[in-house]
């Protein structure tokens, strides 16, 4: 080892510069026990730093193993601290989280060694700990702690050992047997010992050097030279992945509420955002088509509507802040086979056309003309208030098509008509009145003939002749409200009783989806007209479209300004963390732990965190969305799920939280570089 002209000052902010050595020089051997003697600011620690690594020169060279130490890179130093030095401090500088043993096969771990065992059991013998290696080292002596730091600094043979003060916290007799060792070892490799007893110093020494105000004022050995030596292959540090967990882990529990409050943000920012993720990724249309195959229906009206301008700025603002609207509302307005058309690539043939009109009332004869009648015959008056909602063509293609069964036949011009089963059970029920007579229908054939008063629109109400029954399916009146209002209350008539109207689509076959998916694209793109499905299902559909935007929008929001905080807390967690096991990672450093596995270390630790906050927060995504789908189906009779829990949101879940927690960590250990292991290790040091 070459010490040439090396210099080092102190620059305080507050204070004058403090120069701590001053142009020092001198040559090593490659074995023997170097002492270096001095008063408390003379420089002694100093010098041993620069020369070890753990410190750097302000100018000057440090030639060891034929390269100049000041001149290496920060990984380069760890690389000449984890091959080539061993450290004891006088503090001990041990970590206790790990026993005696793992304590000191760390130093033959960080070289790459995996079957150490046998290499400890030999070198406690050596420093005459055996039977020690499970014990805790917060339960050892200071002797006894001592010894465990030259167990490690000695376990993975370096060629150099640096001991600062390695016996100033011990009483006379146990200093004696560690310089004793230290002696022994110093036989076959340098080891420089930093002092301030005069007399162990003379008693053990092979060479003394002293210094005052940072110079050399003594050296008894100048003619001792560097000798050439073997060089080396450095090795570069690789800590296990359990070694690295089990340290990183450590810091759990020096801020337990904390932690728990960091855990409880991040769970809360990554539910809402897991929700976000889930109305994202749901496509209300698959929901929709999904629910329409799941319930039977066949059929669907289609209704037309005409936008107009929206003049509320408040309505206007809150539904462009959250994607529902652009400006404009609709009302409904009459439809047309050529405006059903325009979707026809779509449909083709697998959708059959319906026409059907609103009615404004349905009464029989007697109803109609407000006759009095009998109390048995008023008493029958409530089930006549059913009436019907409107009118519908069939003919007997699309009968068949449905799987609709005609009793009787179906109107061949506008003065006849046709009932569904649910009406016939209403006369069934009640009986006809004719004549200011009940005729009691006991069969469909009993009624067919028979004439009932009807109304379309304004006009007068005239009397139609019933044809035939057209049963859909709905064969009494509480299953009513299980059928598409297109059908369970409508009379069947001939298509040129309706002057205008609307139409039916009935979905026969399963490209339902695309046709939807046309529907609510033509939506999107054109803002004078919009089109809307009109069955049991379809006001849950257009619900849970606007539903899912808001969704999306409102939990994306939230779980930005929660995961804002999350970050914030989480950094601070970690450098709170980082900063109370500040002396820890200067010791790893010391033995040459680098910024990678420091980084291994820490973050290995944030992903057992990250574990945990995604491990919590899958459960409550799938918990809140379910809940959601409870809500609405509650309050608000939504028949189908509005949300679906997407198991790709579990995948976006993990990455997003590792990558924040990762980024959690390397932050405040970015912070750290700017610092030496020993100022690091004086913590002191540190702002």
């Amino acid at each position: 080892m070459k010490i040439n002209s090396i210099s080092k000052t102190y620059k305080a902010k507050n204070a004058e510069p403090v120069i701590a050595l001053n142009d020092v020089s001198f040559e090593l051997p490659n074995k023997g026990m170097v002492f270096i003697l001095g008063k408390s600011g003379s420089g002694k620690s100093t010098l041993l730093n620069v020369i070890s690594g753990l410190s750097k020169v302000d100018k000057g060279s440090i030639e060891v193993d034929n390269k100049d130490i000041t001149k290496l890179s920060e990984n380069e130093l760890c690389n000449y601290r984890n091959t080539l030095c061993g450290f004891i401090f006088q503090e001990y500088n041990l970590i206790p989280e790990l026993n005696v043993s793992e304590n000191i096969k760390l130093a033959l771990q960080l070289q790459g060694e995996k079957n150490v065992d046998e290499k400890v059991q030999e070198v406690l013998k050596l420093v005459e700990l055996t039977n020690y290696e499970k014990r805790k080292v917060t339960e050892l002596s200071g002797g006894q702690k001592q010894r465990v730091a030259i167990a490690r600094a000695i376990i993975k043979n370096p060629k150099i050992i640096f001991a600062d003060e390695p016996t100033g916290a011990l009483d006379e007799q146990t200093g004696r047997s560690i310089l004793e060792l230290l002696k022994k070892l110093s036989k076959d490799r340098l080891v420089i010992i930093v002092t301030h007893d005069k007399g162990f110093a003379k008693e053990y020494k092979d060479r003394i050097i002293e210094l005052k105000d940072g110079k050399i004022i003594n050296d008894d050995g100048t003619t001792n030279k560097a000798q050439d030596e073997e060089k080396s292959e450095w090795k570069k540090p690789k800590l296990p992945l359990k070694e690295s967990l089990k340290i990183g882990c450590s810091n759990f529990k020096y801020h337990p509420i904390r932690l728990i409050a960091t855990i409880l943000l991040s769970v809360i920012a990554f539910t809402f955002l897991g929700v976000s993720l889930n109305s994202t990724i749901t496509n209300p249309t698959d929901s929709y088509v999904k629910a329409i195959y799941e319930n039977d229906i066949k059929y669907t009206a289609l209704y037309k509507y005409k936008a107009y301008k929206i003049e509320n700025q408040i309505d206007q603002s809150l539904d462009k802040f959250f994607g529902l609207k652009e400006d404009y509302s609709y009302d409904k307005t009459e439809i047309s086979k050529n405006d059903v058309g325009i979707f026809k690539d779509v449909y083709n043939d697998s959708v059959t056309l319906v026409k059907t009109a609103e009615i404004y009332s349905f009464q029989n004869a007697i109803a109609a003309t407000k006759a009095e009648v009998s109390n048995a015959i008023a008493t029958r008056k409530e089930h006549y208030a059913i009436g019907s909602s409107g009118y519908i063509v069939l003919n007997q293609e699309t009968c068949d098509k449905l799987g609709f069964n005609i009793v009787g036949e179906l109107p061949k011009d506008s003065t006849e008509i046709a009932i569904n089963e649910c009406m016939l059970n209403t006369f069934m029920l009640a009986g006809l009145i004719e004549n200011d007579h009940i005729f009691e229908i006991k069969t469909a054939t009993d009624i067919i003939g028979r004439k009932i008063a009807v109304q379309y629109g304004t006009s007068v109400a005239s009397f139609k002749t019933i044809k035939g029954i057209v049963y859909t399916g709905c064969s009494n009146e509480c299953a009513m409200s299980h059928l598409p209002e297109a059908y369970h209350d409508k009379i069947i008539v001939h298509e040129s009783y309706l002057a205008s109207g609307t139409y039916v689509l009935c979905l026969i076959d399963a490209n339902f989806k695309e046709f939807v998916n046309a529907v609510t694209n033509y939506n999107k793109d054109n803002i004078i007209f919009r089109f809307k499905f009109s069955n049991e299902l379809s006001d849950n559909y257009y619900f849970i479209l606007n539903f899912t935007i808001f969704t999306k929008m409102f939990f994306l929001y939230i779980s930005v300004i929660f995961f804002i905080f999350s970050m914030i807390l989480l950094i601070n967690f970690i450098g709170i963390s980082i900063r109370g096991q500040m002396k820890q990672i200067g010791i790893l450093s010391s033995l040459g732990t680098n910024f990678k596995e420091l980084l291994k270390i820490y973050c290995g630790s944030m992903i057992c965190f990250s574990g945990i906050v995604y491990f919590l927060s899958t459960i409550f995504v799938g918990v809140s969305v379910k809940l959601i789908n409870i809500l609405l189906k509650n309050e608000y009779n939504i028949g189908y799920k509005a949300i679906l829990y997407n198991p790709n949101v579990v995948f976006l879940l993990i990455i997003v939280i590792l990558i924040s927690t990762i980024l959690g960590s390397i932050i405040p250990l970015l912070s750290f570089r700017k610092y030496t292991p020993i100022d690091i290790i004086n913590k002191g040091q540190i702002k």
